[in-house]
């Protein structure tokens, strides 16, 4: 993971991309796994003195250890290494508003099988 050939800027970040092809329910995907080293670095130092506070068994973080710093894009097309964390944040951008949406506006799930439906119910909610 930690290699030259990972290696992507995103601002003033130093990251490290990797691409994995997987299947997707029969279907070919790829899942990105980004590092973010500096994340890392304090996700660990936060992590080893809960552990410290909390007195857990070592071998309890063993996982933990190990998601410090990753995050996991899963896409169904082939994504540009440097849209990989843009599409991740604007991934993020959108559960956070269709949370609000949900939560605030009261807005129901949707099951609809054409975009103009889903925008007519849309426009109607933010009438109300």
């Amino acid at each position: 993971m930690e290699s030259s050939s990972n290696v992507v800027v995103y601002g003033k970040r130093g990251l490290f991309i990797l691409q994995k092809k997987v299947e997707l329910f029969g279907r070919v995907g790829f899942a990105y796994v980004v590092l973010d080293p500096e994340c890392k670095g304090r996700e660990l130092k936060r992590l080893i003195l809960q552990m410290a506070d909390e007195k857990t068994r070592r071998e309890d973080l063993g996982y933990g250890f190990l998601r410090c710093g990753v995050m996991v894009l899963v896409s169904s097309f082939e994504i540009v290494l440097d849209d990989v964390v843009p599409m991740y944040y604007l991934r993020q951008r959108a559960e956070t508003l269709f949370g609000f949406a949900k939560k605030d506006v009261g807005f129901l799930s949707l099951r609809v099988h054409r975009r103009g439906l889903c925008g007519g119910f849309c426009f109607c909610s933010f009438c109300l």
